[in-house]
């Protein structure tokens, strides 16, 4: 792992607490659940930000030092506004904060998560409020998969949050994510909500039973993954929007046939097909309602 989610978190506390060790530091942040790798990491945020003389980060009035901090991205913590506000808050409540940052992960968007918090943890959160925890606490984009997995597990401690990010973002992630926490689950599109389901499925099963042993116990989960996805399929088959069914034909699942794996055909490892990545591309769709194969464009539908 070479980043932190909470990158901007640790730099300012590197320089509230600057006459402090680096490992102090590190280790009153630990107890407040915030990690870094290991090595020089935290040294070298350190280094990187060299105040200037006579620094004063709370003088609004002197502006070298107002310059540095917008430089690091760390101002709004030396002068919280009422988003940052609400980013505190929303961290120093630890049940609040692992729902936000599960949902985060599992692909929620903003309005979804801010009126969860708002309705079942009874802290006051709005979009600005999100977007300033997500700069300072939960910066996930900082991480791959790998290393976000990585400092789950390793760091926080949290299998739920890691099965999460495995997973495919999307609203079945969100679903999965929901029941979980405990909290009610979202009403989301069929259609979008099935070929999620499928695209969790069809990807994590296979990578969960190539991680067993070869013989009879990875045969049965190969076995009952290519089961579910052909219910799934079958799902995503029959559902029909309508007001746009042309939009569910673009990523209907391809219709080909395939024999079904048997346990002893997979338990002695003979080569089987297998439905994995069943999604249609757009690319490879039929030709658009209103548009020729040459490319020339009909009116827009009415």
């Amino acid at each position: 792992m070479r980043r932190s989610p909470a990158e901007y978190y640790i730099r300012y506390r590197l320089l509230r607490d600057r006459d402090l060790p680096v490992e102090q530091v590190m280790s009153e942040l630990a107890d407040e659940l915030v990690f870094a790798p290991g090595g020089q990491y935290a040294a070298r945020l350190r280094q990187q930000m060299t105040p200037p003389e006579d620094f004063r980060p709370h003088d609004l009035g002197h502006e070298p030092s107002q310059r540095f901090l917008r430089r690091h991205k760390v101002r709004s913590l030396f002068h919280p506004h009422r988003g940052t506000r609400e980013a505190i808050a929303l961290f120093d409540d630890v049940r609040a904060r692992t729902a936000v940052q599960t949902l985060i992960v599992a692909g929620a968007d903003a309005e979804r998560i801010v009126g969860t918090v708002n309705e079942h943890f009874g802290i006051v959160l709005s979009a600005a409020g999100l977007a300033e925890y997500w700069h300072y606490y939960w910066d996930v984009g900082r991480l791959t998969k790998v290393e976000l997995i990585e400092y789950a597990k390793e760091l926080l401690s949290d299998d739920d949050l890691a099965r999460i990010a495995a997973a495919p973002p999307g609203p079945a992630t969100v679903i999965r994510a929901c029941a979980t926490l405990g909290l009610p689950l979202p009403e989301v599109d069929e259609a979008e909500t099935v070929r999620s389901l499928l695209a969790v499925t069809s990807g994590l099963g296979p990578l969960y039973a190539t991680s067993l042993p070869p013989g009879p116990a990875q045969a049965q989960a190969l076995k009952a993954n290519a089961e579910t996805v052909l219910v799934l399929r079958e799902m995503v088959a029959e559902i029909r929007r309508d007001d746009d069914p042309y939009e569910l034909r673009h990523y209907d699942v391809q219709t080909r046939e395939f024999p079904m794996p048997s346990l002893a055909d997979l338990a002695e490892g003979r080569a089987v097909p297998f439905p994995v990545g069943l999604l249609m591309p757009r690319d490879d769709a039929e030709t658009a309602p209103g548009t020729d194969p040459d490319g020339d464009s009909e009116p827009a539908r009415g």
